[in-house]
Parts: C-alpha cells; sequence; structure tokens
C-alpha cells in the first residue's frame, strides 16, 4: 500500500473517539495499541457470562466500481460481477460504564460500552491499497443480566474510512453523541441520519420493559 495512503488509514484511526459522555464527563474510549482480538461477552459471576453479536455488519461495505461507490448487500454476492469481502477485527474488550436497578428488581442493569475496528478488504482491492476498508462500531447497551436480557442498544458510531486511491481518503456512515445520565436515561444528539435512530430522550420504561422515547 502506497505510504502516503498507509500513514492517513492509521492517523484516522489513532485519533477516533467515543463522542460519548456520562454524568457530564467526557469519555474517550478507544486506545488502539490496547486493541486485542476478543470475543464480545459480558463477564457475570462465575463461569456464567452474556454472549454478544458482534458489532461487525457484513452489510456495511463499500463498493468501488466504474459507477462510483454503491453499498453492497452482504460480504459474497453469487452473481457473476461478484465482489466478496474478507475481514479483521479487533475488539476491546466490553467495559461496564454503570449499573442501575432499572426495572425494581433489586439486581442492577449493567450499562456497556462496545466498539470494533475492522480492516475490510475487497476480492478486487487495487494495486496500491485501493478499495480497502477500516470500520469504526461503537455501541452502548443496557443489559437485564438477571434475565440475560438486552433492554437497549444504541450504534452512536458506524463508520467506514474507504480508500477510494493512492491519497484519498472519503468516509461514509454516521457518528452522534451520547449522553447518559444518573437515572440511566440516554440522551442523543447531533445529526443520526442513516442510523435509524432520531434525536431526544429515551428513558426505560418497566410496563414494556424497554426504552422509549419521551
Amino acid at each position: 500500500m502506497n505510504k502516503t495512503l498507509l500513514s492517513a488509514l492509521l492517523l484516522v484511526i489513532g485519533s477516533m473517539n467515543g463522542h460519548a459522555q456520562i454524568q457530564s464527563r467526557d469519555l474517550i474510549y478507544v486506545d488502539t495499541s490496547a486493541l486485542i482480538v476478543y470475543q464480545d461477552f459480558i463477564q457475570l459471576n462465575g463461569k456464567e457470562r452474556i454472549d454478544l453479536v458482534p458489532l461487525y455488519d457484513p452489510n456495511f461495505a463499500i463498493f468501488l466500481g466504474f459507477g462510483g461507490e454503491q453499498l453492497v448487500s452482504n460480504d459474497s454476492l453469487a452473481t457473476e460481477n461478484a465482489v466478496s469481502y474478507s475481514h479483521y477485527c479487533r475488539v476491546k474488550p466490553v467495559e461496564v460504564i454503570d449499573s442501575i436497578d432499572l426495572n425494581g428488581d433489586s439486581v442492577k442493569e449493567f450499562i456497556v460500552l462496545r466498539q470494533s475496528e475492522c480492516s475490510v478488504s475487497p476480492s478486487n482491492l487495487g494495486p496500491y491499497g485501493e478499495g480497502g476498508q477500516q470500520q469504526t462500531y461503537v455501541a452502548y447497551e443496557v443489559w437485564d443480566v438477571k434475565q440475560k436480557q438486552q433492554l437497549f442498544q444504541v450504534r452512536n458510531i458506524r463508520q467506514s474510512r474507504v480508500a477510494v486511491s493512492t491519497n484519498v481518503i472519503q468516509t461514509f456512515g454516521y457518528r452522534f453523541e451520547v449522553t447518559i445520565d444518573q437515572k440511566g436515561r440516554f440522551h442523543i444528539s447531533g445529526s443520526t441520519d442513516g442510523s435509524g435512530y432520531e434525536p431526544g430522550t429515551y428513558t426505560y420504561n418497566a410496563a414494556k420493559r424497554g426504552y422509549v422515547k419521551e
């Protein structure tokens, strides 16, 4: 890969931050030197744990072709001109950032932070790395550890940095800010276009056993 392109990609990855706050304190979580190969899970007492679905999304890949960029529908399209994608993800261990008894069962629910950095290479990778992608995923989740049930998830960063040429990198996807207060309410702000979330405040609703937008 061209040295200029490689340096630019590393610089972008190293400067990434979680854009999150809790109780008015900035939280910057991503330290690429600490990222290791790790399965996502929440460790409970003893041998019990909750295994989590990976944040990596095989549908979130950018195809570079003569017609410009477009989203592909999956990792390997079964067509004559299919482009397959291989990926490798570095996943930071799940971090419990707060615990609150939301449902009144005397067992605190966990609010956790999850984040992954994935390198994605298409089968038509250019001679200097064109088409190579670095994807970033950050999510906050609320878990009922007694029932091992997810109550809420906010994926506030889902971005792909794509090498479109030897000296040009384009960014696709979204990122927005999340603030979590002492009552476990989530406040979403900023542009959420393409994320499926709306700006506003999300609060736990006991009757629905989940979060609802106020």
